[in-house]
């Protein structure tokens, strides 16, 4: 049975009024997913599978695509500290990935992606500062947008890779 969706996660996820009302009723995940991208609303599409994901879920969905196409030279580090976060959720390791992303100015799918992981937990402000939790839904985000960013690396194979991870992600939210 496919999951419903869940439709407190259009506002966090920032969805403008028109994706709002491309997914607005009683939709299954699956559903909105297809209207989005039906609507050329990728990314969307992308945040609102992984944010019905738990975090080591979604992570480790993007990495995965990530992977599927080869991880740039730039990212290996990245990649290589999530998949150590991934094993262990690691505080420290959460720690690193965050500022891997923040050292690489979120300019790269492996930045995204260990940013992911840096914001899944712990806090947004810098060691010693007054802890600043991060959003429930921030991982999902930038989860989604390392995926996007792998995606958008090949216009050609745009929208097969698109469809190949998408069914990959609804696979991880209805088992």
């Amino acid at each position: 049975m496919s999951e419903k969706m869940n439709q407190a996660y259009v506002a966090e996820l920032g969805m403008s009024a028109e994706q709002a009302a491309i997914v607005a009723g009683e939709l299954t995940l699956r559903e909105a997913v297809q209207k989005l991208a039906d609507h050329e609303e990728h990314q969307p599409a992308l945040s609102l599978l992984a944010r019905h994901m738990a975090k080591p879920y979604a992570i480790g969905w993007a990495a995965a695509c990530m992977k599927t196409v080869g991880v740039a030279k730039e990212d290996a580090d990245a990649v290589a500290c999530v998949d150590e976060w991934l094993a262990g959720q690691d505080e420290a390791v959460r720690r690193r990935a965050a500022r891997l992303a923040a050292e690489r100015d979120y300019a790269t799918a492996g930045a995204w992606l260990a940013a992911a992981t840096g914001w899944t937990s712990g806090s947004l402000a810098p060691d010693g500062e007054a802890e600043v939790p991060p959003p429930d839904y921030l991982y999902a985000l930038a989860s989604a947008g390392a995926v996007g960013m792998t995606i958008a690396e090949d216009p050609e194979s745009f929208e097969a890779r698109f469809a190949e991870w998408v069914a990959r992600a609804l696979e991880i939210v209805e088992s």
